[in-house]
């Protein structure tokens, strides 16, 4: 390990800062309540379904617009 990065790139040094506001910001009265994280997951769960559903569908137009070949069935 003798290559060399900026502090700020370190995965390690962001846990730790995680981890140290996870313990400060409830003592200073700031928390996230359980209602608070179920609307942020819903939140990214309603978007993954849409663009799932866009990029299906986008997916489904380019395919039949460059299309070159007829299905067969077998």
């Amino acid at each position: 390990m003798n290559d060399t990065k900026p502090f700020w790139a370190s995965w390690t040094l962001w846990g730790a800062v995680a981890a140290f506001l996870g313990i400060l910001l409830p003592n200073l009265g700031i928390g996230v309540s359980p209602s608070d994280i179920t609307s942020f997951f819903q939140s990214w769960q309603n978007m993954l379904n849409d663009a799932l559903t866009f990029g299906g569908l986008a997916l489904t137009a380019y395919g039949r617009l460059s299309a070159t070949k007829q299905l067969t069935a077998s």
